[in-house]
């Protein structure tokens, strides 16, 4: 899932496949790639509806993230019972 930081220095390092946390520190996947304010990560879907999420550069500094939702993504669809 696309991303980007909500603050971030341009002095800012991280690790490769760093990994992404929720607000109570909790595992929500890892990042894939960053190029400058922008990233791809692996996401837990069902971690994307409880709050923050963050990533710790080198220097063990967290940092949060926006997730951005592609167009193309599926929505949620309500389920319709057959009769």
């Amino acid at each position: 899932m696309p991303f980007s930081f909500c603050n971030l220095s341009q002095d800012v390092s991280f690790e490769p496949a760093c990994p992404l946390k929720t607000s109570d520190g909790k595992s929500a996947g890892k990042v894939c790639a960053i190029h400058g304010m922008y990233g791809l990560a692996l996401i837990r879907l069902e971690t994307l509806k409880k709050g923050k999420l963050f990533v710790k550069d080198t220097k063990g500094i967290e940092h949060e993230i926006l997730t951005h939702t592609p167009q193309w993504w599926p929505k949620e669809e309500e389920k319709h019972s057959r009769t």
